[in-house]
């Protein structure tokens, strides 16, 4: 099991007193109120938007109650603060300065990120130049960054996953915190902008006590679900336990068997995948919280609620209530009645229209959360956020000018539109109402929100990851004699850090 585990992380398979506390917050929010009031506009965003003192407060945001974890997490700088010395620069000095961009999309999702960039250019005050470069894909675009963190060329400005961002800032401290650019009086984002966004996408982002970086657009974990089939075979709901999720794959199983089509025998429920994200949702359906909030913990996946995930899942294996796929994707399976249920990703929506409409299905469809047995359905998100690499100020403050940009709702709204992810703005939504229309699936999506999960955010996960799934595929290709399920998960536990903390020495270098 070891050697296979590192051999794949070597060749990648490709994330105090109440009463003196609450006077002094009065104090503090009346002193606040006061010197907003005097506060001078600073310069403003392309197309007219003025910037105003913000801030960010390093702590969790503590949502209110609303669709979309909606919380007010706003204050005002400390009056007469230094500037710090990376936001020294003065508006005349950004003419001409040039910023790259660096991202993974490919397709219609690059074709809009140049009309967003080319607008930028027209149109912002200072004569910011961006130049977009598309690397086609998250780990084509990790990558890139990773062959140029020794003495390369960084771009100024990337969209990827924060798990990645935290990788390269764990190594080589080559991310910028945007703390103080947000809270700049003269540069920062107004107290609406931030508001503006989830608190959850935003807490995602923090790393080491800072904002790393700003979300930029949201993907999740779902089921795909088979409305109609599930109707015809008896269930006019979608699963909400794990009981219902086993009844509903059995029952499709049967269902095939007696259409006695060769092809379809063994098929009809959840096919099967051990994706990382994918396994960790199973996990947390059973209540597992392996995943550690820092590099400093240990990663425990050899728990009580892990091992009854795969358990289940082996037992409806063994059932044939679940299957394996041979396609490189469950698309296909699930439009010719192969699979009642497929776990995949809100950015795989998209594919599977086009899909379900070429081969003129008319079965309704939709995706769902993981049903779980405590009413805490689980839905992990992740997804790309924008980040500045370290440079110099004038540099630096040009790619900050350049993502606040980016976030603008009606940048977002384009970006949505040509990905099929998640907006990040609350606002973004009001915009997207045709859009959501005539994609109901995505705004399926959109309405488990109010209950998403962040995806692993540590330096580690990247690797951990890799080690997980390799286990999931050894847990369902099993040896005539079985390897238990605890000490498959105990060799992961125990792989995890001798990789993570592997150093290579010149004999193991090629």
């Amino acid at each position: 099991m070891m050697t296979n585990l590192v051999k794949v992380i070597k060749y990648p398979m490709h994330l105090r007193h109440p009463g003196f506390l609450v006077s002094w917050l009065m104090t503090v929010a009346l002193l606040g109120a006061i010197l907003s009031a005097c506060q001078p506009a600073a310069g403003p965003l392309p197309g007219g938007t003025q910037v105003v003192a913000s801030a960010l407060p390093l702590s969790t945001p503590q949502p209110k109650p609303s669709p979309t974890h909606a919380a007010s997490h706003t204050a005002q700088p400390t009056p007469g603060a230094t500037v710090p010395a990376e936001l020294q620069t003065q508006p005349e000095d950004l003419k001409g300065v040039q910023v790259v961009f660096w991202h993974p999309w490919a397709g219609d999702a690059a074709l809009q990120v140049d009309a967003i960039v080319k607008d930028f250019n027209q149109t912002n005050v200072w004569g910011i130049q961006v130049k977009a470069s598309p690397a086609g894909s998250s780990s084509m675009l990790n990558e890139e960054v990773k062959a140029n963190l020794k003495g390369g060329q960084l771009a100024d400005v990337i969209a990827a996953p924060i798990d990645q961002l935290t990788a390269w800032q764990a190594s080589d401290q080559v991310v910028v915190p945007l703390n103080n650019y947000i809270q700049s009086p003269q540069w920062g984002m107004q107290p609406q902008e931030i508001n503006d966004i989830d608190p959850l996408f935003l807490e995602q982002d923090r790393f080491a006590g800072n904002q790393l970086a700003i979300p930029a657009l949201r993907d999740g974990q779902v089921l795909f679900y088979n409305l109609t089939w599930a109707k015809e075979i008896g269930f006019g709901d979608p699963p909400a336990t794990t009981d219902q999720f086993k009844a509903q794959s059995c029952a499709a199983l049967q269902a095939n068997v007696r259409t006695q089509r060769i092809d379809k025998i063994g098929t009809g429920g959840w096919v099967i995948d051990t994706a990382p994200l994918t396994l960790l949702s199973w996990m947390q359906v059973f209540g597992g919280q392996p995943v550690p909030t820092g590099d400093s913990q240990a990663y425990s996946f050899n728990s009580a609620p892990d091992q009854a995930s795969i358990n289940f899942l082996l037992d409806l294996f063994q059932k044939t209530c679940i299957w394996p796929r041979r396609l490189p994707n469950s698309y296909e399976y699930f439009t010719n009645r192969m699979a009642l249920f497929y776990s995949g990703s809100v950015s795989d929506i998209m594919a599977q229209a086009k899909l379900q409409e070429y081969l003129k299905s008319k079965d309704q469809w939709t995706v769902i959360p993981y049903p779980s047995d405590n009413n805490k359905p689980v839905f992990i998100i992740e997804g790309p956020s924008y980040a500045v690499f370290r440079s110099n100020p004038r540099q630096q403050l040009a790619a900050w000018l350049f993502i606040r940009w980016l976030g603008l709702p009606r940048n977002q709204v384009k970006l949505v539109e040509a990905t099929g992810l998640l907006p990040v703005n609350m606002s973004s939504v009001d915009f997207l109402k045709g859009y959501s229309f005539a994609n109901p699936q995505w705004q399926a999506a959109v309405d488990l929100i109010p209950i998403a999960r962040p995806a692993p955010n540590v330096p580690s996960w990247p690797t951990a990851s890799v080690v997980l799934q390799d286990a999931g595929w050894q847990i369902f290709h099993q040896p005539p004699t079985p390897i238990p399920v605890p000490t498959i998960l105990q060799q992961v536990d125990d792989t995890i850090p001798q990789l993570v903390n592997y150093v290579p020495t010149p004999a193991t270098v090629k």
